[in-house]
């Protein structure tokens, strides 16, 4: 498949604007889709469009769809900081395989812990997307989890490692897959784990995102070259 028109959805400034740095110099042009504040440019050839979703599922999720709706992309990617949850260490930076909105509860009504009745709810990458990653660029394939807050307890690492497999945690990923999975529109996240499995995850994302680090601005921007 050809990806001749790109989307890629942000969360937050310090995960947006080392991109925009990136290629402001490009020729790039910011704009905005109701409000969501957007930046368009090209790569070999290629047209982007990246959207700064702001944090959460229900933005993500609002602002995937219109993306999707308003540039009608062949493929949406994705990039940002998650936690840590089992078998990572602050820095490694990975592909996500699979998507799981861990912080669905139905339990009260006997329904297992993430399970939406008659729909899918763990949410798979794009396959030929996670294989047009370089070998060399070193990105590991990892599971992740998604919830509507920061995941700091152990023991509900714990849970959700037991019962999803999820080695990362973050609160945009399932939600874009999901939307990705209704429109049809293959899915890839490139991210990188902002805390070990152990530490304090929250100073630990505010510690890495005050950095504004431009190293996941790099790597989207080289994927999206060899595509």
């Amino acid at each position: 498949m050809e990806y001749k028109k790109i989307g890629v959805v942000i969360a937050d400034d310090m995960e947006f604007l080392p991109l925009v740095e990136r290629v402001t110099p490009l020729g790039a042009e910011k704009d905005e889709i109701n409000s969501y504040e957007t930046i368009t440019f090209s790569v070999n050839g290629k047209e982007v469009t990246a959207i700064k979703c702001r944090i959460g599922k229900v933005n993500a999720a609002t602002a995937t769809a219109m993306l999707i709706d308003k540039t009608e992309p062949d493929c949406i990617m994705n990039i940002g900081l998650s936690g840590g949850v089992k078998g990572v260490n602050r820095g490694t930076v990975f592909a996500g395989t699979s998507f799981t909105e861990c912080d669905f509860d139905l339990s009260a009504l006997g329904r297992p812990l993430g399970v939406k009745p008659g729909q899918e709810y763990v949410y798979e990458a794009d396959k030929a997307l996670l294989d047009a990653i370089p070998e060399e660029m070193g990105i590991r394939h990892l599971k992740c989890g998604t919830g509507d807050y920061f995941l700091t307890k152990d023991s509900q690492k714990e849970e959700y490692h037991n019962l999803f497999g999820i080695n990362t945690f973050d609160m945009e990923t399932g939600a874009i897959a999901s939307v990705c999975r209704c429109c049809d529109v293959p899915m890839l996240s490139i991210r990188k784990v902002s805390d070990d499995s152990e530490d304090s995850a929250a100073e630990d994302y505010k510690k890495m995102n005050a950095l504004a680090e431009t190293a996941l601005a790099d790597i989207l921007l080289e994927v999206i070259n060899k595509l």
